[in-house]
């Protein structure tokens, strides 16, 4: 499995606060079967991503040898706030994708969606970058109109779901938009978004079981593997497999009346 949203390098922003944490979250991952993780820490577009990047690279020195003990492979990017002049930044300085590849994790403010949000992500492609919008779930505005991210997933844009959220340790609101949008046959993969070796990252075995609940296990494969896999090679994405739901979906709350 690939996980392409974290905050795993040390003292970057609101992550990692140490190596250590660093290390105990690659333990995790690496326990729960994952392969590949990206750092992808938080970038306006009012910051200077040549010190972007320099925070960075001294963070992933810090961190080189817990990564260099650990099984994963670890990649960066960023997590970048939607802002309208992003595409002309992506065109000139291209460090801020995922692990070098056309792929451009981004998010919009948690209380609006900017009018510009479409507009924005539409000149991204035109641009030749793969947008993959972060955690829609959790944003107020698709939670009271999930046809927010349904319209832009459908132009091709692949929504990035949270483990967390499906495994309702978010709230509510965040998991029962989580499961109407992984319902659909739209480009999505998960990701933990995991700060530190914590809740979130600590959601992911339940967030797993959810999905495959919803969504069956070919379906998963895809969200957590095949996806990312192809987003960071600059691969074609793989046309959604038809959802096989087990038993959760049957009773959405199955899981709470076995305890």
């Amino acid at each position: 499995m690939i996980d392409l949203h974290s905050h795993l390098l040390p003292a970057v922003d609101d992550g990692a606060t140490s190596a250590s944490d660093t290390a105990e979250m690659l333990r995790i991952w690496s326990d729960y079967g994952f392969t590949t993780v990206a750092a992808t820490h938080h970038f306006s577009s009012g910051e200077s991503p040549e010190e972007y990047i320099g925070v960075v690279e001294r963070a992933v020195d810090e961190a080189a040898p817990v990564i260099d003990r650990s099984e994963l492979n670890v990649v960066v990017g960023a997590e970048i706030m939607l802002d309208p002049g992003l595409p002309d930044l992506l065109q000139r300085n291209d460090r801020l994708t995922l692990g070098g590849s056309r792929a451009v994790l981004v998010e919009v403010p948690f209380l609006s969606w900017p009018h510009y949000t479409e507009s924005v992500l539409f000149d991204m492609q035109l641009a030749g970058f793969q947008p993959v919008l972060a955690h829609p779930e959790r944003y107020d505005a698709v939670q009271s109109n999930e046809k927010l991210a349904v319209a832009v997933a459908s132009r091709g844009v692949v929504l990035q779901l949270t483990y967390a959220s499906l495994a309702g340790a978010l709230g509510s609101a965040p998991r029962r938009t989580a499961e109407r949008l992984i319902d659909q046959d739209l480009p999505i993969i998960l990701a933990s978004d995991a700060h530190g070796p914590n809740q979130r990252l600590k959601a992911v075995p339940e967030g797993l079981r959810r999905a495959e609940d919803l969504v069956g296990k070919d379906r998963l494969r895809q969200m957590t593997s095949e996806i990312p896999a192809a987003l960071l090679a600059d691969q074609e994405l793989p046309n959604p497999v038809r959802s096989e739901p087990g038993e959760g979906r049957q009773s959405r709350l199955g899981r709470f009346r076995r305890g």
